[in-house]
């Protein structure tokens, strides 16, 4: 939901490089705790700045309403996010048709809970897995 939010799209979809200098500095920031620290931490600031943090409560166990999207008149730059972010989600499958959410999946109007993310994971994990694992050669 909040990926319209986040900076340089284009660096999440790279996933090689063909200098190994590089190469190495990613091995090296994967394997690391403190980099993978410093990371969540500076996410989390991010997160602040843009004024996307949510918080925990109550589970959501009202009837599922439909909110309109909000208005992109007068506002180029968050147009062109929405447009950049349309295009990333147009790679997938409609969840929202396919997948049937339950009590408890929700903890407000938009988030999920472990439950709601599990089911998520499990039905992108499902239509995914073959387009982003590795196919194995006969």
């Amino acid at each position: 939901m909040n990926d319209v939010a986040v900076e340089n799209h284009a660096d999440y979809d790279a996933l090689t490089t063909p200098n190994e200098s590089k190469n190495f500095a990613q091995w090296f920031k994967n394997q690391s705790a403190i980099y993978r620290l410093y990371k969540v931490v500076r996410g989390m600031l991010e997160a602040r700045d843009a004024k996307v943090i949510h918080g925990g409560g109550a589970a959501f166990t009202g009837p599922w309403q439909e909110v309109p999207p909000p208005s992109l008149d007068g506002n180029d730059d968050f147009r062109e996010r929405v447009g950049q972010y349309e295009v990333r989600v147009g790679k997938l499958i409609d969840l929202g048709s396919e997948l049937r959410f339950c009590d408890n999946d929700f903890y407000d109007w938009v988030h999920t809970t472990a439950s709601g993310s599990g089911r998520i994971g499990d039905y992108l994990f499902e239509r995914l897995k073959g387009e982003i694992a590795p196919k194995a050669s006969k």
